[in-house]
């Protein structure tokens, strides 16, 4: 009893002579009490000493020295360093807070008396270590050089519910994982708001479920450096909420699921719920599960014009069954339940899994700006027999469609616009793959498209608006441009190519009562047949030549004084001009070696002039893809379509008034 009366008098005397902290160790646990800050000091019946508003029990008392360590308020400091962890908290918040730490695991409970945030530093290392916290205030974690796994739940487990600041320090590596077969729902776990900051690197190994669970919203904020996640049973990050980029790199690869899996909260008044976006940094993602999405999202996808991120995302898993929803279900670079919208950014999305898609939507895709570069390859998923029966190739309207899924670039649900932004598009992994797919109505106001496909190129479930924009369309064994309702020329600078007859440039739904209508807009469709231009609502005339086409030949049309109105290149055509592709034998419309039919419209034609079509002819200038708007033809080549007297709303050197 004397001698601990004894050791906390020296130790007061000690203070007092300016002596700067006072340590009181318990178990893994330090208190520092600054000596300005120390007070009057307690010994109470030989059993406890009070210290400030914290009251240490003797018996739990390990140590007490004297050191001239700077205590910074607000600021607890953790160090693992193998079975062990050393936990240090200032003066200020010892009372509010209840820790225990037993060999290198962690728990750390704020009382709901904490009216500051505090600042938590993890570092050094453990195969066997943890941490647990909770909490109701705002917290914030500082990662300085943290390697810690824990082999039997989660490395971090914190359930604060408030905004958790997560900063990687500049210089350091940082590592976290789980142990297999756990209950937990990932390596990193947090119930709160997530913000990532700091240029340090943080890798992620999920060994029992996710990578890294958020329960509410997460954000990557522009100055942040690096998270690896390397492994996940499950997904790469699985939250809640929404998740926002705006800076960092984030890499996901190894995962079994989704790369980034955002669901709706059960509240419907949470901000942004659902949802995910995109507003800067670098991405990579790589999934390679059976009907794996990329970034997938239960609401809207978003990019504004601001929007600097560079995302890229790479599938290969293939089709499945969902036995709920009794449907074929396949990878996507990136699918959204709802709407994306696009209006910035850089996208790389590549799919090789059979029925892979580079963008699902279920809802409305709208696109203003942004750089997109996707490729689909994979084949056409089916589970069991589709039923058989009719339909063209990749029209979707024979058999029991919901038995299987085809590549395709961008597949909606919904209506498609498109207003801006720069779009190459390509799939070619044979019968449905199609590059651009609405279910509904599809808009061109602007932009550059860009697309090769095996089956349609761009193809609507309903009408088609092209008002404006350039379209490069390439089909190599459907159609470039298909409205299963009107198609609606009204602007714009494009050209097109089907397959071999039946197939079209551009294809309305005649057969039931739809047409093409011509109002504007320069167009060049070449394919084994072609929609013709109705005269109800047409008013910008059309030239039709149905005849040989050779390949990688130049063609040129002009006024009868040979003032050029255009000049192309075709890709397609006979044999004998070095083509890249042999059109259908006879028999067929439109049939005959290099027989194609070629639609021309521009606001150049004017009723009732008179316009020639040469082949061979020696053209220069600037091309979109091998349509020049203002040639300079130095030589016409030969004369093989006299138009004498161009009517409304087309002239044609065929008496066929549709594509059969």
């Amino acid at each position: 009893m004397k001698k601990h009366i004894l050791s906390i008098l020296a130790l007061g005397a000690c203070l007092s002579a300016g002596a700067q902290t006072m340590n009181v160790v318990v178990g893994e646990v330090t208190y520092q009490i600054p000596a300005a800050k120390a007070g009057e000091m307690i010994y109470s019946d030989a059993t406890s000493l009070t210290v400030l508003d914290k009251t240490f029990s003797i018996a739990d008392i390990s140590d007490i020295y004297i050191d001239g360590a700077e205590v910074t308020e607000n600021a607890v400091s953790v160090n693992w360093n193998g079975n062990k962890a050393s936990v240090f908290v200032p003066y200020n918040i010892m009372s509010q807070l209840a820790i225990e730490a037993e060999g290198s695991d962690v728990s750390i409970i704020q009382s709901a008396d904490v009216a500051e945030e505090i600042t938590y530093t993890l570092s050094g290392s453990s195969t066997d270590g943890s941490l647990y916290m909770d909490g109701e205030l705002k917290t914030t974690f500082v990662m300085n050089g943290l390697n810690l796994t824990n082999p039997t739940g989660a490395a971090i487990n914190i359930r604060d519910g408030k905004r958790i600041a997560i900063i990687l320090n500049e210089g350091t590596e940082n590592y976290l994982a789980d142990g297999a077969n756990g209950s937990h729902k990932a390596a990193f776990m947090v119930n709160g708001h997530s913000e990532f900051n700091g240029a340090g690197t943080l890798t992620i190994v999920g060994n029992t479920k996710h990578a890294f669970w958020g329960d509410e919203y997460v954000e990557l904020k522009k100055k942040l450096g690096t998270i690896n996640i390397t492994k996940a049973v499950g997904d790469g990050m699985n939250i809640n909420q929404y998740f926002l980029q705006k800076g960092g790199t984030l890499n996901i690869t190894g995962v079994g699921d989704d790369g980034i899996q955002v669901s709706k909260t059960d509240d419907d008044t949470d901000e942004n719920n659902g949802e995910i976006m995109l507003e800067g940094g670098t991405t990579y993602i790589k999934v390679t599960g059976t009907a794996a999405k990329g970034i997938n999202a239960e609401s809207n996808i978003t990019a504004s014009a601001e929007s600097t991120a560079n995302i890229t995302v790479e599938t290969t898993g293939g089709g499945e069954w969902d036995s709920d929803k009794q449907k074929t279900k396949a990878s996507a670079c990136m699918k959204s339940d709802a709407n994306i919208n696009i209006a910035g950014g850089t996208f790389k999305f590549t799919s090789t899994g059979s029925g892979g898609k580079g963008i699902n939507c279920d809802g409305e895709l709208t696109i203003d700006g942004g750089t997109f570069n996707i490729s689909t390859t994979g084949s056409r998923y089916t589970y069991g027999s589709t039923g058989g029966g009719g339909g063209w190739p990749g029209g979707g309207n024979s058999g029991n469609s919901d038995k299987r899924s085809s590549a395709k670039g961008m597949k909606v649900d919904g209506n498609v616009t498109i207003n801006g932004g720069t779009i190459v598009v390509s799939a070619t992994g044979g019968e449905g793959s199609e590059c651009i797919e609405s279910k509904k109505i599809m808009t061109i106001n602007g932009g550059t498209i860009e697309a090769n496909g095996y089956d349609d190129c761009l193809n609507s479930a309903s009408h088609m608006y092209i008002k404006g924009g350039q379209i490069y369309a390439n089909a190599t064994n459907n159609d470039g441009l298909d409205a299963n309702g009107n198609m609606y020329i009204q602007g714009g600078t494009h050209i097109v190519y089907g397959g071999s007859s039946p197939e079209c440039g551009i294809d309305a739904n005649e057969e039931n009562g739809y047409h093409v209508v011509i109002t504007g807009g320069t167009l060049v469709g070449i394919g084994g047949g072609t929609s013709y231009p109705t005269s109800s609502g047409t008013t910008q005339p059309t030239i039709v030549y149905k005849g040989t086409i050779i390949g990688n030949s130049y063609y040129s049309l002009t006024k009868d004084d040979g003032t050029p109105i255009l000049a192309f290149k075709s890709l397609k055509g006979s044999s004998s001009g070095g083509s890249s592709y042999v059109a259908a034998g006879p028999g067929g419309p439109g049939g005959g070696n290099g027989n194609f039919t070629v639609l021309i419209t521009s606001p150049e034609l004017t009723k009732g002039s008179k316009y020639i079509l040469y082949s061979g002819s020696t053209v220069s200038g600037d091309d979109f893809h091998g349509l020049y708007m203002e040639p300079t033809v130095s030589s016409t080549g030969t004369s093989i379509y006299v138009v004498d007297g161009l009517s409304l709303p087309y002239s044609s050197n065929s008496n066929s008034g549709g594509w059969w």
